[in-house]
């Protein structure tokens, strides 16, 4: 395989994440922006594809997967919090209709991470395949959300699996937004960073970073918004 280029964040630079808010019995927070997902508790009989104790497929472009003796641990950012949301919250997966409800975006926040460290990612701007046939970028916005987005997925984790596995000098990898183009994205492998977090914002105080890709999801058919978060938005 060979090595990709490699792209340099360098320490200090903002960075965006979302998160869900989830607590602890003593009223704590569970884990914080800086804490990557651990993808504990899933069904991992296919090590591309993991399940949820529910049965439902785990979303995410570039992760999560298993290595030969473990899974790998993951964080996905964006250069901008409507990119971040775009990526983790709107952003139809395969050919399933994204179902939003209320009381999941209200749980929802985007903070504003530093490293304190230099960061290198995989650079797969140039060479991001949607399903092996044509680069991904001479593909409309229109179609990389139909049914072979599923061939695109299994082909990106592989190759996340792959970079991963065979170059672990880089940190994760880098492409760009399918929604918002020249804006970066950005999935951290394995442990945990020194940083820090910057602020956090709840998703229902700034509606304006994701209420306009919301709407146009929903009038394009790939987002369906419950009745009681349309009545709050």
């Amino acid at each position: 395989m060979t090595k990709p280029p490699t792209y340099e964040v360098k320490s200090g630079k903002q960075l965006q994440r979302i998160i869900r808010k989830e607590y602890l019995e003593n009223g704590d927070r569970a884990y914080d922006a800086l804490d990557p997902n651990p993808f504990s508790n899933l069904d991992w009989t296919f090590e591309l594809f993991p399940k949820s104790l529910n049965g439902i497929t785990v979303e995410g472009r570039f992760s999560p997967f298993r290595s030969c003796s473990e899974v790998i641990p993951a964080i996905y950012l964006a250069e901008t919090a409507r990119a971040a949301y775009f990526e983790s919250v709107i952003r139809p997966y395969g050919a399933d209709i994204t179902t939003l409800q209320s009381n999941s975006i209200e749980r929802i926040e985007v903070s504003t991470v530093q490293f304190s460290n230099m960061l290198k990612f995989a650079d797969l701007r140039s060479t991001f395949l949607k399903d092996g046939s044509k680069p991904f970028w001479r593909y409309t916005f229109d179609e990389l959300f139909n049914s072979t987005q599923l061939k695109s997925i299994k082909a990106c984790r592989s190759l996340a699996k792959d970079i991963h596995g065979e170059y672990p000098n880089f940190d994760g990898l880098v492409w760009d937004s399918v929604r918002l183009p020249n804006v970066l994205v950005f999935v951290l492998f394995g442990h945990k960073r020194d940083g820090i977090i910057v602020s956090s914002e709840s998703s229902m105080e700034n509606t304006q970073d994701w209420k306009p890709d919301l709407i146009e999801q929903v009038k394009f058919g790939n987002v369906i918004v419950s009745d009681e978060l349309a009545s709050k938005l």
